[in-house]
């Protein structure tokens, strides 16, 4: 034993503590709800703002103009080179944050998903086999990938080894292999390579999500386009404040036109 982390450490950790931020505002179901409808308005706001772009196109700086068009430009540029990486990851959050959706996908599947297995009764005396066994029964089981984690099961549970393929960029694997944990036989192997279409779109929606899903390239792809969304919030707003005084002429035209009109 090189060393141990108990489920209260893994939750006091840096890494854990900024995913429940993520997805929950670490303020549980309410937290979790705001999140969900968030992600709903980003990917409506991602849809619309290519709608509103769409007739001027417009797509460059003019470095030299004042402030407020720089801020318009920046809105509009930015906004449009960015807009298919936001609309993968406001569309995989959305997938990811509400389950009915992930289950309506699973269905499309043509063979129904294994019940939860039961470990086989042991005979009597019988003892379990070692870790190693069972990840060595697993590599055999899916050659050529690589053991991620294993549960060794309970009383009534068999063990179950995560491994995961070269191309499967989720951290801890999508393919499963559950052992019996007193014989070694494979009472399921699930890999990715062999899977279905709705459960291939469900494996697929987290490395969509993180930019996981070509490596290192489109990990810095997606940063640079979440990084985008951020400047497109602070210039949105920008926009919006440097409007007011033109909403307001605008209101008051109306109101003179429509004094106008009862004269």
């Amino acid at each position: 034993i090189l060393g141990k982390r108990t489920v209260a450490d893994r939750e006091r950790s840096l890494a854990r503590r900024l995913h429940l931020l993520h997805v929950t505002l670490t303020s549980g179901k309410v937290g979790s709800a705001i999140v969900g409808i968030a992600t709903v308005v980003a990917l409506v706001l991602v849809l619309s703002g290519l709608v509103v772009w769409w007739p001027e196109k417009l797509w460059r700086v003019q470095a030299g103009a004042s402030w407020k068009r720089v801020t318009f430009d920046l809105h509009h540029a930015l906004g449009v080179f960015a807009s298919l990486v936001l609309l993968v990851i406001t569309a995989s959050g959305v997938v990811i944050h509400y389950e009915a959706i992930g289950e309506a996908i699973g269905r499309l599947d043509k063979t129904k998903s294994p019940d939860a297995l039961l470990q086989p009764n042991a005979e009597p005396g019988a003892t379990a086999i070692s870790f190693d066994s069972i990840a060595a029964v697993a590599r055999a089981a899916l050659p050529g990938a690589t053991v991620m984690f294993l549960q060794s099961g309970g009383a009534k549970a068999p063990a179950m080894v995560a491994v995961r393929f070269a191309e499967d960029r989720t951290p801890g694997g999508r393919s499963r292999v559950f052992v019996d944990r007193y014989r070694g036989t494979v009472l399921l192997a699930v890999s990715t390579r062999t899977a279905e279409l709705g459960t291939r779109i469900n494996n697929l929606k987290r490395s969509l999500h993180t930019g996981d899903v070509l490596g290192k390239p489109t990990e810095a792809i997606w940063l640079l386009a979440s990084l985008a969304l951020a400047v497109q919030a602070v210039t949105g707003v920008l926009m919006w404040w440097n409007g007011r005084a033109a909403r307001a002429a605008d209101r008051t035209r109306s109101a003179q036109g429509a004094a106008v009109g009862i004269r």
